[in-house]
């Protein structure tokens, strides 16, 4: 019986090593509490993780990025960037191969943070007055950036060459007053939200021009679809703005919605 009490008792021992050990893997802000907060010099807006503990986002207001570090314990440092181009309201943001890349909104431009050489690189859209919103970024030799253009109802994308030279190509959204806000790539498909519309809709670029390129689905009128990802599954999951609802499309059932 004692040894099964002193086997016992080092199993217990052991367990509590192991989930100390297990404590001290987590960041500091998982002990102890559900949520952690720390301050930014601004209002940050669009959100890009680079890794478990350095946090970029968007001032837009102050026409800046941020860059926020963790440190062991509860402490955090945050590092502000400012755009070149003057109130060019920084909006969406994305972190890829040691890239910041963002939408300018104002500034009507796609932004990129080079982190290796610390240099600045901005592309002029060539729709003037685009309004671009969400991104997405392909990382690779060449480098393909999709965005939204919410005010002149188009996707657009963009192509950098490893020599630097770049290319736009744009591609008209076939529904009046889309106003397409974020999007999210799957494969050679991109999913985006129709805010203005209330859809969600995908474009498939391998068929372009044909107008088999582009379906929808709707959301509802008035649901002003918002934020979008895809789950493992590959459906795509939405916010809607003005019906407080998350939503997702399943093609296996008769509803979709």
């Amino acid at each position: 019986m004692k040894v099964f009490h002193r086997i016992r008792n080092l199993i217990v021992l052991g367990a509590v090593v192991l989930c100390a050990l297990l404590l001290n893997t987590l960041p500091a802000r998982a002990q102890g509490q559900l949520i952690g907060e720390w301050p930014v010099p601004g209002q940050p807006y669009g959100l890009a993780v680079q890794a478990p503990d350095v946090i970029w986002a968007t001032l837009p207001s102050e026409n800046a990025l941020v860059r926020l570090v963790l440190a062991p314990g509860s402490g955090a440092t945050a590092t502000t960037f400012s755009v070149p181009t003057a109130n060019s309201h920084p909006y969406h943001i994305a972190y890829a191969a040691n890239d910041i890349w963002f939408t300018e909104r104002n500034g009507n431009k796609i932004g990129r943070l080079s982190l290796t050489s610390g240099t600045w690189t901005e592309y002029p859209i060539p729709t003037a007055g685009s309004q671009p919103a969400g991104l997405a970024v392909m990382p690779g030799l060449p480098t393909r950036v999709w965005f939204a253009e919410s005010a002149s109802n188009r996707l657009g994308l963009l192509t950098v060459a490893d020599t630097g030279a770049f290319s736009f190509g744009e591609y008209p959204v076939p529904w009046p007053d889309a106003k397409p806000e974020e999007l999210v790539l799957h494969g050679s498909d991109v999913w985006f939200t129709a805010a203005g519309a209330g859809r969600v809709a995908r474009l498939r670029p391998s068929l372009w021009p044909n107008e088999l390129a582009w379906a929808n689905f709707g959301a509802g009128v008035g649901s002003q679809p918002w934020a979008i990802d895809i789950d493992g599954g590959g459906y795509p999951w939405f916010t809607e703005r003005q019906t407080h609802r998350v939503g997702v499309y399943s093609p296996q059932t008769f509803g979709d919605i």
